[in-house]
């Protein structure tokens, strides 16, 4: 009770409820010899009852022996004490005791509901588990109740699944073969209706007629609902018992106690005793106004309200069934009786559940939902069917060779009968999924190191989001480079570097079998001034790119006719590969091509030298992945990025059937824009990047020198001071590339970091302004150089233990010792035993 937030007052109070009730099962009663009055046994035993519920003892003692009724006469009325029999006066007694304990026990559920209640919670999943069909030789009052409620679950299955299912065939126009079921609707009907009256309204009349007598009051009410219903096929009447045919099989019930335990309802003076209580918890549990017309309810009553209130809850909800076979009467492990088993399935409706699915489809799906799940299987469909969805399915349908028999569209849905040929569709459709996830996977595996992240990546196509922003592709309609029907297979904003590498945004799109970069820019005149549009800056055909390179390292880099840096690297060499089979693809560690000759000191070649700095793992690409050196003397760019995943690693992705999305290029139309850039017409090399890298970041190259009276001597002088940069700047890039051999010794790998140490820094004294040469430099003697002082690293305790929910999370056990790699608001990026992941923060305290 501490646990859901009850206080000491209230635990106190429901213990003393408890013992109230207790002690008023001990209560007894006699009546004088010849007289139908009783009276209390002893009157000490009245008191601790009193006590604990704080009434008053003697008027616990006459609402107990008597009861008080209302006469009217004309204008007039009288209250009138009527004394109880024995019986009576144990009825009351009884009913006092079980009508606190019922409050009290709702009380508590109430308060554990609202002790686990979330804040905004509009959506919930809720477990009903109830007794099941009960058939005893002895059968009474008990079983009557549960029976009835399952009858009442039993006729929201029929609704629900049977009725239902044929009538969603009613309503899409389906043919099919109606199935006879059994429907307990009449069951129900005689059991609970109020007019004509049901069993439980013939009981309570037999009840409210018949209350001061109990010997042969049974009897009598059996006699009765022979009389009323004699003539429903579901009943019938036996001496001293009565029949009723459930769903589940007949069941006889003996009369004997249903009198007794219906009348266990509280009467109004009761309730007024209870609300005279001098402690407020007890009056909270009676809070109903008392009605003097009223007649009490009784336990039927209440059986058929509650009922009625479930069906109601669910019938607003959606239903999932499980139902439970009992396998045995021994229960002993092992033991399965056949006959028993069969007898339950054919009860609870199995059986008309398989036939009017054998009947109908058992698999229907609405058309969009349906095509956009399998238009993968046809190119017609693939990404996204734009006409008729039944034209489409009919498409699709003939594409697998399906059979017309096994499937019909309704006027919304689309129908299968059997389960085999859904089964063969989703094949199909994995199995095409599969067939481009291992063409991707063949194109890397192996060459090129893969970046932790990427492991989990989707495949999408459009990172761009074309049907909300449809610029780039309405640039592309305006230049005639993109038709209608044609498909935009892939999309990404990227980062392009220039001939001097500096960098600028651009949007990247694969279409119509060529690969565009759009920019935007200003417009300056004409009717649509001041407004920002979107212009190809270069347009190429996939037939026209000789040989992509990328460097065997996790950067993301790609160099083609358009050198790009893209995070979705595979994705689109796979698109390419579609168009260009004899494309040539490189993974090297430098890159050199040549650009177009511009003025006397133009360089017509660029390099591109990509180094793996050791130091660094699994780092962010927003951070170290484009720390890029430039020397515009030299015309070369370093690269240097972290070491990634092994370059044979495997995609983690659970979602990796979504393998592309690509959007359509007759999607939503943007305004038509006039003014649209020129198409550049020289096809030159260009460096792209996926973001913009940090300000102060990329150095800027500095400008050529523009003075014209400078002398020729001059100018040779600083060529061959760019000549010998650029040969030191690429030594120190070879010598960046070279891995450290795995040779134990320590002095083989100080005599590598002291080599490396010497060529970065004549690489960082040929960036600087030219100098006249001075004297060459000492040699470095080779000492060994002080241990570097050890790093501490952030670790955590694990407080409890925590198994993964999903392939990027860790696994941990209590007392676990976790170093983090990075802290969030509720996850944490730690390591475990060599291996990374997220873990929640609230699991784990930091050392």
């Amino acid at each position: 009770m501490e646990v859901m937030g009850m206080d000491e007052s209230v635990q106190e109070d429901i213990i003393s409820v408890l013992s109230g009730i207790l002690h008023l099962g001990n209560v007894q009663f006699r009546s004088a010899a010849g007289d139908d009055q009783v009276d209390v046994v002893d009157v000490r035993q009245l008191e601790s009852p009193a006590a604990f519920l704080q009434i008053d003892c003697e008027t616990l003692r006459l609402k107990l022996t008597s009861r008080l009724m209302e006469s009217k006469w004309g204008g007039k009325s009288e209250n009138i004490n009527v004394p109880l029999n024995q019986e009576q006066a144990c009825y009351t007694r009884d009913a006092l005791a079980k009508g606190l304990y019922s409050r009290l026990f709702d009380f508590i559920v109430e308060s554990v509901n609202k002790a686990m209640v979330t804040q905004g919670s509009e959506v919930n999943v809720g477990i009903l588990d109830i007794y099941g069909f009960e058939v005893f030789r002895q059968n009474g009052f008990e079983q009557f109740c549960i029976n009835y409620v399952n009858e009442k679950l039993q006729q929201i299955f029929i609704e629900l699944t049977l009725k239902a299912e044929q009538e969603e065939y009613r309503q899409e126009g389906i043919q099919w073969s109606e199935i006879q079921y059994f429907n307990n609707k009449e069951i129900c009907e005689m059991i609970e209706s109020k007019n004509p009256p049901g069993i439980f309204c013939v009981l309570d009349d037999v009840c409210a007629t018949v209350h001061a007598v109990t010997e042969g009051i049974d009897s009598k009410f059996c006699q009765k609902l022979a009389g009323t219903f004699s003539s429903y096929r579901y009943f019938s009447y036996a001496t001293d018992q009565f029949t009723i045919s459930h769903y589940a099989g007949s069941v006889q019930y003996s009369p004997s106690g249903f009198c007794e335990k219906n009348r266990d309802a509280l009467n109004n003076d009761l309730l007024l005793l209870m609300q005279s209580s001098s402690n407020a918890f007890i009056r909270a549990l009676f809070p109903e106004k008392v009605q003097d017309r009223s007649r009490p309810t009784t336990a039927g009553t209440k059986i058929r309200s509650q009922a009625n209130r479930l069906v109601k809850t669910l019938m607003s909800c959606t239903p999932h069934y499980i139902r439970c076979i009992k396998p045995n009467e021994t229960k002993k492990p092992g033991d399965f009786d056949m006959e028993r088993v069969k007898h339950q399935v054919m009860y609870l409706g199995l059986k008309e559940n398989i036939n009017v699915r054998r009947a109908g489809f058992a698999y229907r799906r609405p058309f969009d939902k349906f095509l956009k799940r399998y238009a993968i299987l046809t190119k017609e469909t693939w990404p996204q069917w734009r006409g008729d969805p039944k034209e489409g399915i009919n498409h699709l349908m003939a594409h697998v060779a399906m059979d017309r028999a096994q499937w019909q569209l309704g006027k919304t849905k689309l129908f299968i009968k059997s389960p085999e040929s859904k089964a063969f569709r989703s094949h199909n459709s994995d199995r095409a999924v599969s067939n481009l996830r291992s063409r991707a996977r063949d194109l890397y595996h192996g060459k090129k190191e893969r970046r932790w992240c990427s492991l989990y990546r989707q495949y999408v196509g459009d990172y761009i989001g074309l049907d909300e922003h449809p610029g780039p592709t309405a640039c592309l309609r305006r230049e005639k480079l993109l038709r209608k029907k044609d498909k935009v297979l892939f999309a990404e904003t990227v980062v392009k570097y220039d001939r001097r590498f500096r960098p600028v945004n651009r949007d990247l799109l694969l279409a119509a079998d060529r690969l565009s970069i759009i920019g935007r820019e200003l417009v300056k005149k004409g009717p649509q001034k001041g407004q920002i549009l979107e212009v190809i800056k270069r347009s190429v055909a996939v037939s026209d790119i000789l040989s992509l390179h990328l460097s065997p390292y996790q950067d993301g880099f790609l160099v083609t006719i358009l050198c790009s840096k893209v995070a979705c690297k595979t994705e689109l060499l796979l698109l390419l590969l579609e168009r260009n089979p004899d494309l040539k693809i490189d993974f090297s560690t430098s890159v050199e091509f040549s650009l177009p000759k511009r003025g006397l000191l133009g360089r017509t070649t660029r390099r591109v030298n990509f180094v793996c700095d050791r130091a660094r793992v699994r780092q962010p690409d927003s951070v170290h992945d484009r720390r890029v050196a430039t020397d515009d003397s030299a015309r070369v760019v370093l690269k240097s990025s972290g070491i990634g995943e092994a370059a044979g690693a495997a995609s983690l992705s659970r979602f990796c059937s979504g393998l592309s999305n690509t959007t359509d290029a007759s999607g939503p139309r943007s305004k038509q824009a006039g003014g649209g850039g020129q198409r550049a017409v020289r096809q030159q090399p260009q460096v792209i990047d996926s973001r913009l890298p940090p300000a102060g970041q990329l150095p800027t190259a500095r400008r050529r020198s523009r003075d014209n009276n400078s002398g020729t001597s001059e100018r040779q002088q600083q060529i061959a001071q760019r000549r010998q940069s650029s040969a030191t700047t690429a030594a120190a890039a070879s010598c960046r590339n070279r891995r450290p051999p795995s040779d134990s010794s320590d002095n083989s790998r100080i005599r590598i970091r002291i080599r490396i140490r010497r060529q970065f820094s004549l690489t960082a004294s040929s960036i600087r302004p030219v100098q006249k040469p001075g004297p060459p430099r000492p040699p470095v003697p080779r000492q060994k150089p002080p241990p570097p002082p050890p790093t501490a690293v952030p670790r955590c305790v694990a407080l409890w233990a925590y198994d993964a929910q999903d392939t990027n999370e860790l696994s941990f056990n209590v007392d676990d010792v976790i170093e983090i790699v990075k802290k969030d608001s509720a996850w944490w990026h730690c390591r475990l035993n060599g291996r990374e992941g997220l873990l929640p923060s609230n699991y784990v305290r930091e050392l």
